[in-house]
This record gives structure tokens, sequence and C-alpha cells, in this order.
């Protein structure tokens, strides 16, 4: 995304980040390590959705923007905006607000020992970027629900990931942009519905089509191939930002030549670090990575060491 050593840095990043997304994409469908899909099948389940991936996204499988987006982004944006206000918008929505205090508590966010019980006593504990944050991440949850069948634990796993990934990335933006922190946050959410959707397409067409046959590392492959695109996609069907929608477009595919700005170079890196943090933090979890071998794939990314090992610590606290 940029010339000489931090073109290179970049480089490193995607290469990591690529491993352990394929990793979590082969863990969360069942693929046994080292396998490949079956002669064909990849070929096979990319012809069956690319009608649903190319055209018009579908209510069944595109997730509708949740009602209260357009208002929390308004406030998101707004300098004015105090946290009181912010918690008038939560409040509307009683399963929003449940969602926004049970993450308020989880081990990952909660920042004092008393409990977080209200919404007046969220305000106070975590101040407006703090809500701000949390209230995207409630908004959004929904989206994942689970599924049935034997490749049932995707979605879970995907949002587990994305609740990491969120909070590494806002932790790292601080760093390198911290006026850009939440719009960091936001790209992580819009970053995941692409597999999402992807994975609802493929599971729709082996629903319909028993001939295709699930092949779990066909599927793991589908979604590395097409999650970032479709991520794309979406942000321009919730019509989001242009900034948005171009930060995207260069973590899908850089465009040779184009040498990004500052801001978006740095915004794109906190993404990027954000996701592979997160998905190494689940992978290590589900013990289908040794934590030596996740370290040392982060650690050929580039991060600052004391900073990585200070927030893969945080992220692997139990809730």
């Amino acid at each position: 995304m940029a010339t000489g050593a931090a073109a290179a840095a970049d480089a490193e990043l995607r290469a990591a980040l690529a491993q352990a997304s394929g990793a979590l994409w082969r863990h969360a469908l069942g693929a046994p390590p080292g396998t490949n899909a079956a002669p064909g099948a990849l070929d096979a389940l990319r012809a069956a959705v690319r009608p649903v991936l190319e055209g018009e996204l579908a209510d069944r499988h595109f997730p509708r923007r949740p009602m209260l987006m357009p208002q929390l982004m308004a406030a998101l944006h707004d300098p004015t905006s105090a946290a009181t206000r912010l918690a008038q918008i939560i409040s509307q929505d009683p399963v929003l607000a449940g969602n926004v205090l049970r993450l308020a508590n989880s081990a990952w966010y909660r920042v004092t020992r008393d409990p977080v019980e209200t919404l007046q006593r969220a305000v106070i504990v975590c101040g407006t970027d703090g809500l701000q944050s949390l209230a995207a991440l409630a908004l959004m949850q929904p989206v994942f629900r689970g599924e049935s069948g034997p490749f049932g634990r995707l979605p879970a796993l995907l949002w587990e990931r994305t609740a990491r990934a969120t909070l590494a990335a806002e932790l790292y933006a601080q760093q390198v942009c911290p006026a850009e922190r939440q719009s960091a946050q936001l790209l992580v959410l819009l970053r995941a519905l692409g597999p999402l959707v992807v994975f609802r397409a493929a599971e729709e067409q082996y629903r319909a089509n028993p001939r295709l046959g699930r092949d779990p590392a066909a599927c793991a492959a589908l979604l590395a191939e097409a999650g970032g695109r479709t991520a794309s996609r979406i942000a321009v069907q919730w019509d989001s930002s242009e900034r948005i929608r171009d930060v995207l477009a260069e973590l899908d595919a850089p465009r040779p030549g184009r040498i990004p700005d500052e801001v978006q170079r740095d915004l794109a890196a906190a993404v990027g670090v954000g996701e592979l943090l997160g998905t190494a933090s689940v992978l290590i979890a589900e013990q289908a990575w040794e934590p030596g071998a996740g370290m040392r794939l982060i650690e050929a990314a580039g991060m600052p060491r004391d900073w990585m090992l200070a927030t893969m610590t945080r992220l692997g606290r139990q809730e």
C-alpha cells in the first residue's frame, strides 16, 4: 500500500492475516489440517454462488443495516455529541441496551471492579468513545446469529473474532491515528460481514444442490477469496462514506502504483492488525494454534512486541 519499507511491512501484515484467516475458516468449518479441496469442488462452489455474490444482494443473504445505525453513526461523527445522547439512542432498543451492558461487563472492556448495571453507569465508566464502540459492536451482534448443520460454528467463531478484532484495532489506531479509532472499529465490523454473506450463500447452495457435496476446504477457500470483495459491496449498499469504501477496497485488493494518504494507510493498518490479533486470539483459545507459533506469526508482521503481548493478553481473558 506504500513504497519501500512501508510496503514491505504491509506485505508481511497481509501475508500473516491471510494465513491466520485461512486457518480460522478451516477450523470453523472442520477442514482437517493439511487437506485440500476435492478436485473441482471449489470451481463448482464458485459457479453456484456467483449469481448471488455478483448480482444484487438479496434480503435473505444481505444483512440489513440495523435500524439505529444511522443515528449512531451521526452521533459518532458529531464532535459535540455527549455520552448522554448516545445513551438515549441506545435506550430506544432494550435488546441493544442489554447487549451494551453485557459487553461493558466483559473481561475485554471492563475497566472497574464494580459492575456496569445501567446505561447511566456505562456513560460514566466508558465515556463517549467507549460507549460508541460498545454500541456499534452490540448493534451488529444479532446479524451473526447461530446456524445449524455441520458448518454451523462459523458465524459464532466469526463473531468472536470480530469482537476481539474491533478492540485490537481500536488499541492500535490509538497509537498511529487516534482520531480514527471509531472508523477502525467500523471497518472491522464491515469486513466481517463479507465472509458471513459468502458463507450463507454457500450454505444455501449446499442445501439446494446436494450434488455439490459439502467440502470444508473448498468453502474455506471461497471465504478467503470472496469475503473482502463482498464486504466492499455491502459498504456500498449501506451508503458508507467514500473514504470507508476506499479503505475496504484497498484492504481487499491493493492497486499497483497507488499510494494512499498517510491517514488512510494507518487506518488500513489498524484494521489489519486488529483482525490478525483477533483471529490469532480465537485460534489459540480454540487450541487450533499453539501459542508460540501464533505469537511468532504476529511478530513477523512487524508489530511492537510489548504492545502485541499486552494486547494478546487482554484479548485472551475469559468473559
